[in-house]
């Protein structure tokens, strides 16, 4: 996909999907949108357009508010979105983000353990990590290379997997990194908030 007619019609293809998508979200899904755009994103995500790579994240997302617990894709799927919130590109990641979120929140609505999409993902160690992707500026001043927005989901991420597995809540507390991130992301959501 490196020559311009390759990305040039990657484009159009997501773009099309998209607008569909908006209409009928189901019937895009039911089609296996979600596993196409996925591994588009994955394979080819580096060498489209970047607002391509934007608009197929927002049918993903779209497409995630759809898949139900128990779905067979369900493992590769939360596999794909693991990859995906170590995405170079903010938007990618957040958008990876709020597609855990819309999956966890379908788990929890169904009174079911949330556990084997963290597994599958690694999530729990995901998210650790981007948390405590802190850094410090030329005052010794923690901040982090990504927005406040991105922690607080993080965060909320965190909690609801909490409450909705009593297993995702044990290996969070074994984990070593955990209440150093924790701590960092309390400092840096501070920092940030200072006047």
């Amino acid at each position: 996909m490196d020559e311009r007619t390759g990305k040039d019609l990657a484009e159009q293809c997501v773009k099309l999907l998209e607008h569909v998508c908006h209409r009928e979200t189901t019937a895009v899904y039911e089609a296996g949108g979600l596993q196409s755009m996925l591994s588009l994103i994955r394979l080819h995500g580096n060498s489209v357009h970047k607002d391509t790579l934007h608009s197929a994240m927002s049918v993903v997302t779209r497409l995630c508010s759809k898949m139900e617990p128990l779905d067979s894709s369900m493992p590769q799927c939360s596999v794909d979105l693991g990859f995906l919130l170590e995405h170079e590109d903010g938007k990618v990641s957040e958008c990876a983000l709020r597609c855990f979120a819309a999956l966890i929140d379908r788990f929890i609505r169904k009174t079911l353990d949330p556990a084997e999409l963290v597994i599958h993902s690694n999530l729990i160690d995901r998210l650790l990590t981007a948390l405590n992707s802190s850094t410090e500026d030329s005052n010794g001043e923690p901040f982090l290379s990504r927005p406040s927005s991105f922690v607080s989901i993080v965060l909320s991420l965190l909690s609801n997997l909490c409450r909705g597995s009593a297993e995702v809540t044990e290996r969070l507390m074994a984990a070593r990194i955990c209440f150093f991130a924790l701590g960092s992301a309390q400092i840096i959501i501070a920092a940030g908030h200072r006047p």
